[in-house]
């Protein structure tokens, strides 16, 4: 399918995957990272980039050999904003996420990726029914002062179920997302501005959450900024690079926090910008009636 925009390749697919998962698949950086692709993405390249696909779930597959847990994290099939939808279509889209993640990975998955890290208690009593052990989740997303500097979490759920929460450093995760300049010496990184967060405590888990695409489609050369970081330069400050299936492995958790619902990493809102007007999201006052209808069309269609 041709797409606008995406010249000189023929649609955006092609273009990302010629900027940014082809070559941090050739230069070895999904084996250093947690990372989640998306099943309609992954199928996409199962047709028209089968090596690379095939190369990116040997990373993980070298982890779970080498340490017994892999480093690839799923997500639920399509990018939907669970904390507005049913509990039916929440169980579709994890279990479905799931399928499509066992069928690349050749395991079931410990973690998902919630898309926006959208969040509620049923979304996260869902993912544990199905097998899920741990999700990630932005600071402001629990009710603890120091959410960043004692992560990970433990939620306790109904029924006895608990999930692990893994959150990521504001701080860190902003700079790397929206601060070219931060990005462009990976030594200077490291000691300019992750040494400072760890502090005293450089036991800790410290976690940077970024968009996959920003290394090397939204940031040109990113992905060797991201290779070098991972294979020397952290190390070279002491500092150990880990994923969350393997921490979680390595240190039980013993904290625990309950999570503050309806919220997300992406709106200041909440999840207000997916179904109205917003700070984040003006003029969308068409959002909740198109939302209402097709959930209104969904349960018609669950009857017949």
């Amino acid at each position: 399918m041709d797409e606008p925009g995406a010249e000189p390749f023929r649609n955006w697919n092609e273009k990302v995957l010629a900027s940014c998962y082809g070559p941090n698949a050739e230069i070895g950086n999904f084996k250093h990272i947690s990372f989640n692709l998306g099943p309609t993405l992954s199928g996409w390249m199962q047709q028209h980039a089968a090596e690379t696909l095939a190369h990116i779930a040997e990373e993980d597959r070298k982890n779970v050999n080498q340490f017994g847990v892999g480093n690839a994290m799923a997500q639920p099939f399509h990018h939907t904003i669970l904390p507005l939808s049913s509990r039916r279509d929440k169980e579709t889209q994890v279990k479905w996420g799931i399928y499509s993640f066992s069928s690349l990975f050749g395991r079931v998955p410990q973690g998902m990726w919630l898309p926006e890290t959208a969040v509620d208690y049923e979304t996260l009593e869902v993912l544990a029914e199905n097998g899920i052990e741990y999700t990630i989740l932005a600071p402001w997303q629990v009710d603890r002062p120091d959410a960043e500097s004692a992560s990970p979490f433990r939620v306790e759920l109904k029924d006895g179920k608990r999930i692990d929460v893994c959150i990521f450093n504001r701080n860190l995760s902003t700079s790397v997302s929206f601060n070219p300049a931060a990005t462009v010496n990976a030594d200077e990184f490291i000691g300019n501005s992750v040494l400072p967060e760890f502090g005293s405590d450089t036991q800790r888990f410290l976690m940077i959450a970024t968009d996959g695409e920003l290394y090397g489609h939204h940031q040109l050369f990113r992905e060797k900024f991201l290779n070098y970081l991972v294979t020397h330069a952290a190390a070279d400050a002491g500092i150990s690079i880990t994923y969350p299936a393997l921490w979680l492995k390595q240190h039980p958790v013993t904290s625990a926090a309950r999570i503050i619902e309806g919220t997300s990493w992406s709106c200041l809102h909440g999840i207000e910008r997916w179904r109205g007007d917003c700070g984040c999201s003006r003029s969308a006052g068409w959002k909740q009636p198109l939302r209402e209808a097709m959930d209104k069309l969904s349960m018609l269609i669950d009857r017949e």
